[in-house]
């Protein structure tokens, strides 16, 4: 549990700091289903939105391990977020 916490962390601290940067023009259309899904991590239709907007190859490397995760474990994860921080919510504004 300890890990997804530092996972989510990381996530959101990534998520913060480019929260500021002024955005060109399809950015926000690109990271716009990452927020719907961090703010609705249980959300069905918000997981499909995320796995359509990432490449069919595309890997996360959060843990520094050298292991890497799917798309769909990924969401997996971002999923349990839900059920541990039930009422989560992700600004993008």
């Amino acid at each position: 549990m300890q890990k997804l916490l530092i996972s989510f962390c990381g996530a959101l601290a990534l998520i913060a700091a480019t929260a500021g940067l002024p955005a060109m023009a399809g950015q926000r259309a690109a990271v716009e289903p990452f927020y719907e899904f961090l703010s609705d991590p249980t959300s069905e239709k918000a997981a499909a939105a995320v796995r359509a907007t990432l490449a069919e190859d595309w890997k996360s490397i959060g843990d520094y391990s050298g292991r890497t995760k799917s798309a769909d474990a990924f969401v997996k994860q971002v999923s349990g977020f839900g059920k541990l921080i039930p009422d989560l919510r992700a600004s993008g504004e």
